[in-house]
């Protein structure tokens, strides 16, 4: 079985601003506002965390279900890699 891994962007500048990230992108000379769901899934993308490891942890962290979340932890990680904050890493296996 194989699993897309999701790595930030190299130039990525993270700032909490009251109730929300502000992310800039020196690449792209661009600044995007997440929400903090939206945050929270954006810390956890390394390069190294699944897309099930990123919605186990956001499920445990927000008391949903896995069900519940996955579509949307799914769609974010989808409009993050098109916004071209997320380089979609590739397949790796996951028994490594």
């Amino acid at each position: 079985m194989t699993e897309q891994r999701y790595p930030k962007t190299i130039m990525l500048n993270l700032k909490a601003v009251d109730d929300c990230v502000l992310v800039h992108d020196a690449v792209h000379r661009k600044v995007h506002v997440l929400n903090k769901s939206a945050a929270a899934i954006l810390a956890l993308c390394n390069g190294e965390r699944s897309v099930e490891e990123i919605t186990t942890k956001i499920a445990a962290d927000t008391h949903l279900s896995q069900e519940e979340i996955a579509a949307d932890v799914t769609a974010m990680l989808q409009q993050f890699t098109e916004l071209e904050i997320l380089e979609p890493f590739g397949l790796v296996s996951a028994s490594q």
